[in-house]
């Protein structure tokens, strides 16, 4: 990575290299760095939304390749100092579980680590699944208990996700073709 900002005409990086015993590539070296570009991105991010009038949340939940639940997409939309749109991804965060609950407090502990008012978020979107958009018990239903004037909506992507998915049944080359 530091080689690849040298190249990029970074500055000061090739000062690293004066030093012919430190190299500042071993794998200690590279996660610091990398904590650390995340860290700055991430302050700029909360800063952004922060400045922002209100924000709203994109939220989905994935498993890792080890089975473990994360609210992989917790992404922000707000408005910035020109008065522009921007998403911003926020952060990605293990789940004990993927409960209506769990992602619930998950995100309100969230956005409180990141000293955002919750009171400022004015919408939520989400794929369509019970556990976010549930009329009962869905997260949406949970925020929207609190601050009735919240916006929550199924994500225009996940629906032309699975409108695709649904319009393959009704051609029969494509049902062949997505079973192999």
């Amino acid at each position: 990575m530091i080689d690849l900002c040298i190249e990029l005409s970074a500055t000061n990086l090739p000062n690293l290299r004066l030093a012919k015993n430190a190299t500042y590539s071993s794998w200690e070296i590279v996660h610091e760095l990398l904590n650390l570009l995340s860290e700055q991105v991430s302050d700029t991010v909360t800063n952004n939304v922060k400045s922002s009038p209100c924000f709203s949340l994109m939220v989905d939940e994935v498993s890792d390749n080890r089975s473990i639940k994360h609210l992989a997409s917790l992404c922000s939309r707000y408005i910035n100092q020109t008065g522009q749109l921007q998403t911003a991804f926020l952060v990605d965060t293990e789940l004990p579980n993927a409960t209506a609950e769990t992602v619930t407090n998950s995100i309100i502990s969230e956005i409180n680590k990141k000293e955002l008012l919750i009171s400022d978020m004015s919408g939520f979107a989400s794929d369509g699944a019970a556990v976010f958009l549930g009329k009962k018990n869905g997260v949406a239903k949970k925020r929207k208990d609190h601050y009735p004037a919240m916006i929550t909506n199924h994500c225009r992507d996940h629906r032309l996700a699975l409108a695709c998915r649904d319009s393959f049944n009704s051609v029969p080359l494509m049902k062949k073709q997505t079973k192999l």
